[in-house]
């Protein structure tokens, strides 16, 4: 997930500021410095990059991912084929 961010932010501090926010609110969570070396570890030039698509393969595999929001978002439980609600 981390690397979905670094990527869609093209690494700038913004997207660390992201990055420690989310990473701060799971229960692996060790500290900034930890995500500050894994994030300046990461290169925009990867030949495959993580992204939306590697974002949804996690939730698709069962993997629960948190985002916070200052207000809260009704819960949606279903999608149609077509991708619509």
């Amino acid at each position: 997930m981390l690397t979905a961010i670094f990527n869609y932010t093209k690494g700038t501090e913004y997207g660390l500021e992201i990055a420690v926010d989310w990473s701060s609110k799971g229960k692996k969570y060790k500290g900034e410095k930890e995500i500050e070396a894994k994030w300046h570890s990461f290169s925009l030039n990867h030949p495959r990059p993580a992204g939306l698509g590697t974002v949804i393969s996690l939730v698709e595999n069962g993997h629960a991912i948190f985002m916070a929001a200052e207000e809260p978002f009704e819960n949606i439980t279903t999608i149609t084929a077509g991708g619509a609600l």
